[in-house]
């Protein structure tokens, strides 16, 4: 049985998740436990830290990578378009998309 959590991991989904979550997953691990009279919780891997589980910690702590400015640029006139086809709400529109739309409403009126 996990000894009482002092210190939380950041990356484990109980030491984060809801009361309500967890309630969850303590009743489909009872049940596992229950139907596998023991062996469910005796063969996983535990955290060291904090005691759960291992499966429910993070895998990839890896962070996205940061789009270009190419990605982000293209994105915005995407955006831009969408809106002038009456596709994309004006109020989604970020700054930097609310002046490409200025511009293009711009060079479409002269």
């Amino acid at each position: 049985m996990a000894r009482r959590v002092e210190t939380g991991c950041r990356d484990c989904k109980r030491c984060t998740n809801s009361a309500l979550a967890n309630a969850g997953r303590a009743a489909a691990r009872g049940s596992a436990n229950l139907a596998t009279l023991g062996l469910a919780s005796a063969l996983t891997k535990k955290c060291k830290a904090c005691g759960h589980m291992m499966s429910l910690h993070g895998q990839d702590t890896t962070p996205a990578p940061a789009p270009s400015r190419d990605d982000v640029e293209q994105l915005a006139i995407e955006h831009v378009e969408a809106h002038l086809r009456g596709e994309y709400p004006l109020w989604k529109l970020t700054t930097r998309e609310q002046l490409l739309l200025r511009k293009a409403r711009k060079e479409m009126s002269d």
